[in-house]
């Protein structure tokens, strides 16, 4: 009767890791693909909040564009300061009417290079631009001689997502675990042991020539 040989334990472990590494690489992809798909939905949806204020607002600067500068002024320094900062970071809002600039200057946001970043954010793929180490997020809203442009920091969402990101990462790893067990077990039982069983005999090559 043979003696039972043994799979080499090398041969085993390299069988289990090839499948481990597929397992955890497609969870990468997945969880990656995932991620971008959120942060671009997250993102669109912001700018549609943004082109919505704009719309809104932009009625109302012709108006007091009708009365005079300071109207205008008044009116965006009056919306800007009404936003929550922490549901709105970093809003701020700028008109263009015939070449002049105005900017809301309610929380000291007002600077030439903050309404260049938001004009350049418009002609952005994201409607981002930096600004003052912080990327903002640039709607706008055109009829006639007045532009308005509404913009906000968008550091929190990618922060929000990061978040997201590992709690998620964490779920998807105590998932991976348990697949990777399960597969690991069903590996042994259908590829380990008739590996084993094939080794139990050896081959014994047929004679060949004359008797």
């Amino acid at each position: 009767m043979f003696e039972t040989i043994p799979i080499p334990k090398s041969i085993r472990a390299r069988l289990l890791l090839a499948v481990n590494a597929v397992l955890v690489l497609g969870l990468g992809v997945m969880l990656s693909v995932d991620s971008q798909r959120e942060l671009d939905a997250r993102l669109y949806q912001k700018h549609v909040e943004l082109k919505q204020q704009a719309a809104v607002l932009l009625p109302a600067v012709q108006a007091a564009w009708a009365e005079g500068p300071e109207a205008v002024q008044w009116l965006i320094d009056q919306a800007c300061a009404r936003m929550h900062e922490g549901l709105s970071p970093g809003h701020h809002l700028a008109v263009e009417v015939d070449g002049q600039v105005f900017q809301a200057r309610t929380h000291q946001r007002a600077s030439p290079a903050h309404f260049r970043a938001m004009v350049q954010a418009i002609d952005d793929q994201r409607w981002q631009a930096s600004w003052a180490d912080q990327r903002i997020l640039v709607a706008s809203q055109h009829e006639a001689e007045v532009s308005l442009y509404v913009s906000e920091f968008v550091d929190n969402i990618y922060a929000d997502l990061r978040h997201h990101l590992l709690v998620r990462l964490g779920a998807l790893a105590a998932l991976g675990l348990i697949v990777t067990g399960l597969v690991n077990l069903v590996l042994l039982r259908l590829v380990a042991r008739p590996l084993q069983r094939l080794v139990q005999y050896p081959f014994t090559p047929c004679a060949t020539g004359p008797t």
